[in-house]
């Protein structure tokens, strides 16, 4: 069975694309997870942290970070007349 350049290639490429998407999930996996009440509590990590989910929603809209530092945001703005 005779394989063309094109095809090895090809299969090698694919083959890196797959390697790479996989070790981007597991980086992102092995991010500790802060939950709404620690927002809450350190100020300037929520802080930093809505800044740099609102500079790519489009990536981190589903990141658990983004979500619970909003949902503390609105929690801990809620009753305030900023």
């Amino acid at each position: 069975m005779k394989i063309s350049c094109a095809r090895k290639l090809l299969v090698m490429v694919l083959t890196g694309l797959i390697l790479i998407g996989c070790s981007d999930q597991e980086a992102e996996t092995n991010q500790t997870v802060r939950d709404v009440e620690w927002f809450k509590n350190h100020k300037s990590e929520l802080e930093a942290t809505l800044k740099e989910c609102a500079n790519n929603p489009g990536v981190l809209q589903q990141n658990p970070n983004c979500q619970n530092a909003i949902a503390a945001s609105m929690q801990t703005s809620s009753g305030s007349l900023r």
